[in-house]
């Protein structure tokens, strides 16, 4: 592993040219293959609009990303990449902003943020009683990161120089290990890698794209499903196929995800400094055709909401193996 990569946090930070664009060096190391990770976007998007706010709308005293709508047209590279800023709304309790993110003369990802001072009392609250059903499993996370006696077994990614799946590097996954509750849910607790490294609000994007495929779970001779992970997370190494040739397996239930469009609503701000752990639940309602939905629900420490992420995603059958499908240009199936 290469201590001197860059930080999640660190990574997506964009650079003002001026009041309404904004660049960004996507680095290697957050993309699959030469492919950026959607989840990286998304939050290199909200960066983005915090600057903005911070800076052009700072008289609107609206910090707070709450809302984010995001189309991805055209695969985004690793390079440089330019983001376009424009005020769609802009009002005294909720702005809209509209961002687009250009490489090559190309319009390529699409978003909507809306912003508010989420410290500001806006209107009623109640307590709707919701909890995850079948309920979240409890975790000590510092106990699970030191002892394999606790129920959540980790399950990390090596870094090397020519691994495909680089953007999972980045996190500790820690998995149930007797599986997953249900073939349609993917439970996970997730830690970053680098011990400087922490979650912030910025970054939830990135934590909202990045899980086991729930579709793997269906599929019993996945290595990747939630099950067959375990054995591999048990003896602290990896499934003999998954890092090899770029990082996929040679089995027939093999597949590659490519999400349309995600929406991130934040129901809670993480603490300035940031925090080291995040729950995450992922399940399907339906997998048919090709197509699927996934609903994200992210939990912190104490089981409380922080977020909820809605995708969806074409799967396509990885037979052709993972380098013919990255030859595919702009985004043609």
């Amino acid at each position: 592993m290469d201590s001197k990569r860059l930080s999640l946090k660190a990574a997506v930070v964009t650079v003002p040219l001026s009041s309404y664009t904004y660049e960004i060096d996507i680095p290697l190391d957050f993309c699959f293959g030469t492919m950026a990770h959607g989840g990286f976007q998304a939050s290199m998007i909200a960066h983005t609009a915090q600057q903005h706010f911070n800076t052009t709308l700072k008289d609107y005293d609206q910090p707070h990303s709450f809302n984010m709508h995001i189309i991805f047209m055209r695969p985004v590279t690793a390079g440089k990449a330019d983001l376009e800023v424009k005020d769609s709304k802009l009002g005294s309790g909720v702005s809209t902003i509209h961002v687009t993110l250009s490489q090559g003369g190309k319009e390529r990802v699409a978003a909507y943020v809306s912003n508010m001072n989420m410290h500001a009392k806006h209107g009623a609250s109640h307590d709707t009683n919701h909890r995850l059903v079948p309920t979240a499993a409890p975790a000590d996370v510092l106990k699970s990161s030191r002892s394999s006696e606790n129920q959540w077994i980790k399950w990390t990614f090596p870094w090397h120089a020519k691994s495909f799946f680089k953007p999972y590097t980045h996190f500790h996954f820690y998995i149930l290990s007797n599986g997953p509750p249900h073939h349609n849910f993917t439970d996970v607790w997730i830690t970053p890698e680098n011990n400087d490294d922490v979650f912030t609000t910025e970054t939830l994007g990135c934590v909202a794209d990045i899980w086991p495929q729930t579709v793997e779970n269906h599929c019993p001779g996945s290595e990747w499903n939630t099950t067959s992970l375990v054995s591999p997370a048990l003896r602290g190494t990896q499934t003999s196929s998954i890092d090899a040739d770029f990082g996929f397996g040679r089995h027939p239930q093999d597949f590659r995800y490519l999400t349309l469009s995600m929406t991130l609503e934040i129901k809670k701000l993480l603490p300035p400094q940031g925090v080291k752990w995040l729950f995450t639940r992922v399940q399907a309602k339906e997998i048919k055709n090709g197509r699927m939905d996934a609903e994200m629900t992210i939990l912190d420490e104490n089981s409380e909401l922080l977020a909820l992420s809605h995708h969806v995603c074409l799967v396509i059958d990885n037979a052709d193996g993972p380098l013919k499908k990255r030859e595919r240009k702009d985004g043609k199936l």
